[in-house]
């Protein structure tokens, strides 16, 4: 396990390091479509790993989450997890 100064399991974890913003970008939609809120929405990881490895695959607009984490600093006991609503 890597300790709290930065060494992660691959190296030294470096803050300045950039990523492209499209590969960015790429990556939270791809993120939001698996977390759709009704399931049948959800991709298939086989179209999970072609969107991640391909960026001219079109990917359609996610619908909304089926979960969010709140964190506004009143609740202290851990779970921050809140269902959608409406």
């Amino acid at each position: 396990m890597g300790s709290r100064d930065g060494d992660g399991v691959g190296g030294p974890v470096h803050a300045e390091r950039r990523f492209p913003e499209g590969d960015l970008l790429r990556c939270f939609h791809i993120g939001l479509l698996c977390v759709q809120e009704d399931p049948a929405f959800r991709p298939m990881m086989s179209s999970v790993v072609m969107m991640l490895s391909n960026d001219t695959v079109t990917r359609h607009a996610p619908s909304k989450p089926g979960f969010f984490a709140r964190n506004n600093g009143a609740n202290t006991t851990g779970s921050t997890a809140a269902s959608v609503q409406g």
